[in-house]
């Protein structure tokens, strides 16, 4: 009964088949035959369509010529599958895969032609591409490194970013061609830490050294995700590398495009409706499943067996509630094949019914989908690594949909418009309403934690606070850049955190092909901050030393001249005793000339290498009595908070009492009408973390705030350049020595200030473990005493002064005017039993022997020997570290009777 109902069993089958099926005259390209998909597929009737020909609804195949020469090649095939488009009657098009076999049955030709509707596969295709696209985009656009490294079955990289190059020198072709460069370039020290991620002991962010292929060291920043195998087992490495050498980086990424072939192969089968026992099915399922035929129907239970064991309950639950309304449909599930191999089908099933409407088959038609499932696991993969990047790189990214703007762009540039700069700067508006049409798609944790926002939907919502005018100018010459089809932009700008804190950014753009729809722009931010504060500190001590130059000259050759006018001035009050009106002239004659002194200190401040003459002070005391004696006579208070225990410094007593001076006058003038000056010193422990340019260790920190008019923003970054002063009688001096002084003590200071807020200085000395030194009260006369000196200085009006004044303090004086004479008379002095008590040597001695040089040849000479240097001019380390040169003082220029009685006496009386 079985084999007479087969004609009727497989039309049928071929009628339910949800592929279209036909039989094609050769000769005229008529439809001989057409089954229901056809129909449900092309709109037509099946009479209407058993009257058309293929070139009437294929839009490839579209008239006789064409239609002769397809049939010429498949009849030499015999079969052929071929992708195509067909046309429906309402006239839309869609893509079809046509399966063709060219037959002959009783000397007639017939084309037999199986059409498949792949609407879907090429959408899941379309999306697929546009993932990868998205993914490729990103690794273009990053300056990490990224890289995929395989450890079975051999070892080997199958991916690295083109980034490598510019950070390491070696290309990707070197690590693909040598497995083992990675593990090369890593640091000796270091490669132990590469071991335990190979080993599968260690996935945690690791800083790790790599020596460059020019043999540089690069410092990197590596966070590995482990990739197993179904089994448990580490099968590769895939990661970021991040240069935290530098700032600027690039990263570059590729993905290797991904083929999808989808099996064609049917199966068609009818089964038992309660049972679900095979009753039929054709030579597919043996072919994709392993089971012959015969084995299908005589197991009644093989096909239920062969559904994976986690699918079997859904499918069978599907049937049984399908089965309950008579209704067809469609599932996917998993089939154990006889190899023990998965495939993954699509079953399209329907119940075939008595004429009393009860089920007497269960018919469908099965498609293997497994590389459809692999397209779509691929998809989510690669979804879920652009997000791991998107979110695990530490650059700040946006992405970006530009295409409404590059429309605009588009038709502006269609209309003739050739200069769009030019257009720009004549419809002024046009950069806010692009910028409105820019829809911003997403946005990284990077690009949340740089403007501090909460999460995502804060930082959107803050669009309009973060940007400021610079960042429209920024926008501005990215629309350019676009108009003129540039591949790449980078502009500076500034940025607005919310906190209201600003930021140097830096703004790189990897701009599409003009062929491009622009709808996912990845721009990347970068936090410049701290760079551009390093650049203007360094732009602002070039500043500084090209002036220290200059003035430290003047102030040699000034305190020189100085030396005699003090040195007489101070003679003369002694010989003026008697007459208080002469004494008192030269009293104020005198005080003009600690006047000059501070001045010119103040210039040497700026020399090249001036260094400080550091001791180890209390800086409590310090602070307090200078603030409070700076604002005697002000209208501002101070208000200190400066804890017992603060740590003591090893500082340049005079030049820091500078630094609190003219700080504190600072805040004084800026609160004319009256105030409060906060005033704190605090101890601070500096980390390695910590992003201030200063070495690791204790510091104490010194905060001056006031409550005046603020400094502007376009003034702050000058303040400390050089004669920059924006009041009447300034002299741009003040701040220029304060920071100078810091520099030379290895602190740092800066700034914070906003109009009408007033502003706060930071001041950061490095503490000292030394105990702190008890100063003594200054002798005010000047100290006698007896001995032989020798002197020698190239200055006569220094010489002529200080021969005075030691002679009135009752010294017998010896004058030479360079070293090597020095030298001679202090050596024949000794040789003669009139040896010299002391020896006072200027330090510089142009085109001659300085107290440097000498004092080296007289220590041979004498190793005990007692010497003082003096110097207008504190450039050498000598005056700073005399000690360790063999000097037993320091007398700086200009001095007076008082001074370098008190110097002389001090070492005369040392052992």
């Amino acid at each position: 009964m079985l084999e007479n109902d087969h004609p009727r069993l497989i039309r049928n089958l071929i009628n339910q088949s949800d592929d279209a099926i036909s039989i094609v005259d050769p000769e005229t390209s008529l439809f001989i035959y057409v089954n229901n998909k056809w129909c449900s597929n092309l709109g037509y009737s099946s009479p209407e369509l058993l009257k058309m020909r293929v070139i009437d609804i294929d839009t490839i195949l579209t008239d006789s010529f064409s239609w002769k020469e397809h049939v010429k090649d498949l009849r030499k095939a015999g079969s052929t599958i071929i992708e195509s488009e067909h046309r429906r009657k309402d006239g839309t098009v869609f893509p079809v895969e046509i399966n063709l076999k060219f037959t002959i049955l009783n000397r007639k030709s017939f084309i037999i032609g199986i059409v498949r509707d792949i609407t879907e596969r090429k959408k899941a295709e379309l999306l697929l591409r546009a993932s990868e696209e998205r993914f490729r985009r990103l690794a273009e656009n990053a300056q990490d490194i990224i890289y995929r490294y395989r450890l079975y079955p051999e070892r080997g990289f199958e991916y690295i970013s083109p980034a490598v190059t510019a950070i390491t020198g070696y290309t990707p072709e070197e690590h693909y061609a040598d497995p083992d460069l990675g593990l090369k370039i890593v640091y000796p020290d270091d490669r132990i830490v590469l071991k335990w991620i190979l080993e599968d002991r260690f996935f945690r962010p690791v800083v790790i050294r790599w020596i460059s292929k020019n043999g540089t060291i690069i410092w990197t920043e590596q966070r590995n995700i482990p990739v197993y195998d179904d089994d448990g087992k580490l099968i590769a490495i895939e990661g970021i590398a991040r240069d935290i050498t530098e700032r600027k980086v690039s990263e570059d990424a590729l993905l290797e495009s991904e083929k999808n072939f989808r099996n064609l192969s049917e199966m068609v089968y009818r089964a038992d409706p309660e049972t679900y026992a095979t009753i039929y099915c054709n030579k597919a399922h043996e072919r994709l499943f392993g089971y012959p035929v015969e084995e299908w129907i005589k197991n009644p239970k093989l096909w239920e067996d062969a559904i994976y064991p986690e699918d079997k309950e859904r499918v069978l639950s599907v049937l049984e509630e399908a089965k309950k309304n008579l209704k067809g449909g469609v599932i996917e599930y998993r089939i154990i094949k006889k190899d023990k191999a998965i495939l993954w089908i699509e079953d399209h099933f329907s119940w075939e019914v008595d004429r009393h409407g009860t089920p007497v088959s269960l018919n469908g038609v099965a498609y293997n989908i497994t590389n459809r499932k692999k397209v779509e696991e691929d998809l989510k993969k690669s979804e879920k690594r652009f997000k791991a990047i998107f979110n695990t790189t530490s650059v700040s990214i946006f992405e970006e949909d530009f295409s409404e703007v590059k429309k605009v762009i588009d038709d502006i540039k269609a209309s003739g418009i050739k200069d769009f700069r030019k257009y720009i700067d004549e419809n002024p508006d046009f950069v806010s309403k692009a910028l409105q049409m820019v829809k911003i798609l997403d946005v990284n944790d990077a690009a949340i934690k740089l403007y501090g926002a909460r999460d995502k939907t804060e930082l959107l919502e803050s669009l309009d606070m973060i940007f400021t005018p610079e960042s429209y100018q920024a926008f501005k010459e990215g629309l350019i850049a676009i108009a003129e089809g540039k591949i790449y932009y980078e502009a500076e700008a500034f940025n607005k955190r919310l906190d209201g804190k600003l930021l140097d950014i830096l703004i790189t753009i990897a701009i599409p092909s003009e062929q491009s729809e622009f709808k996912n722009m990845i721009i990347s931010i970068f936090d410049i901050t701290d760079r551009k504060k390093m650049e203007q500190d360094l732009i602002r001590m070039q500043k500084i030393e090209s002036l220290g130059i200059l003035s430290g000259g003047i102030a040699h050759d000034f305190n020189n001249v100085m030396t005699g006018v003090l040195g007489n001035i101070s003679l003369a009050k002694i010989w003026a005793e008697s007459d208080e009106k002469v004494k008192e002239i030269l009293i104020d004659a005198e005080n003009a000339c600690f006047r000059a002194k501070e001045l010119t200190q103040q210039l040497i401040t700026f020399a090249k290498g001036g260094s400080p003459i550091k001791e180890t002070i209390p800086i409590k005391g310090l602070i307090k009595d200078l603030t409070i004696f700076t604002l005697s006579g002000s209208n501002v208070k101070a208000k200190f908070d400066i804890p017992y225990d603060i740590w003591p410094v090893e500082v340049d007593g005079g030049q820091i009492s500078q630094v609190i001076n003219n700080l504190v006058l600072n805040a004084d003038q800026a609160m004319p009408e009256g105030g409060i000056i906060e005033v704190k010193c605090e101890n601070v422990e500096i980390n390695k973390e910590d992003i201030l340019p200063l070495k690791t260790g204790r510091y104490i920190r010194i905060t001056i705030k006031d409550q005046g008019c603020g400094i502007a923003r376009e003034h702050i970054d000058k303040i400390f350049d050089p004669y920059f002063t924006t009041k009447q009688k300034g002299s741009g001096l003040g701040l220029s020595t304060v920071y100078s002084i810091i520099k030379r003590h290895d602190g740092y200071i800066s700034v914070e200030s906003e109009i009408g807020l007033g502003s706060t200085f930071y001041v950061y000395l490095p503490a000292s473990e030394k105990e702190t030194c008890e100063k003594k009260e200054e002798e005010k006369n000047p100290i006698y005493g007896k001995g032989r000196i020798l002197l020698m200085d190239d200055e006569e009006i220094v010489r002529n002064a200080a021969n005075k004044m030691l002679t009135n303090l009752g010294y017998e004086v010896e004058l030479i005017e360079d070293g090597v004479k020095a030298v001679e008379l202090y050596k024949a002095a000794k040789d003669s039993g009139r040896p010299f008590d002391i020896v006072i040597m200027d330090l510089t001695i142009p085109g001659g022997m300085g107290g440097k040089e000498v004092i080296m040849k007289l220590l041979e000479i004498d190793p005990y020997i007692k010497a003082i240097v003096s110097s207008g001019y504190s450039i050498d380390p000598v005056v700073s570290e005399y000690e360790k040169f063999g000097f037993k003082g320091f007398l700086t220029k200009p001095f007076n009777i008082v001074e370098i009685g008190k110097v002389v006496n001090k070492v005369l009386k040392e052992e």
